[in-house]
């Protein structure tokens, strides 16, 4: 059923990834500078990017409260497979992991954590203590 809550969904998805996703993962630097007007990274650029991190923060605060309630949070789980793999890919693909191991490591070892418990749900949500 198409809801308003749906129709919200799929204009902010499709928006989103013809507008940001795929200039910014697929065009040219000079071409994202020319159409962003950004130019130089600035602080409304640096403010845009920490606004998409808290975005990403509350949902996984989202999957915390799941996951504390017993339940798979399987949206959230995909979610961050893909948020940290793929950092961590760009980063070495892009060469920035010469500059920035650490947090290379950190985003392919969460990454790779979250791959473990999609494949293994039940094991993802064994009781730790």
């Amino acid at each position: 059923m198409m809801t308003f809550l749906a129709l919200l969904f799929v204009a902010k998805i499709l928006v989103t990834l013809f507008a940001l996703i795929i200039p910014f993962m697929f065009f040219k630097i000079e071409t994202l500078d020319r159409l962003s007007g950004f130019g130089q990274p600035n602080l409304a650029f640096y403010r845009l990017y920490g606004m998409a991190m808290l975005a990403l923060v509350v949902a996984y605060v989202g999957g915390l409260l799941q996951a504390l309630a017993g339940v798979y949070p399987t949206e959230i789980v995909a979610m961050g497979l893909v948020s940290n793999a793929g950092a961590s890919t760009i980063m070495v693909v892009t060469g920035y992991v010469r500059q920035q191991r650490g947090l290379t490591l950190f985003f392919g070892l969460v990454g790779a954590s979250f791959a473990v418990a999609a494949i293994l749900p039940a094991a993802a949500m064994f009781p730790v203590f």
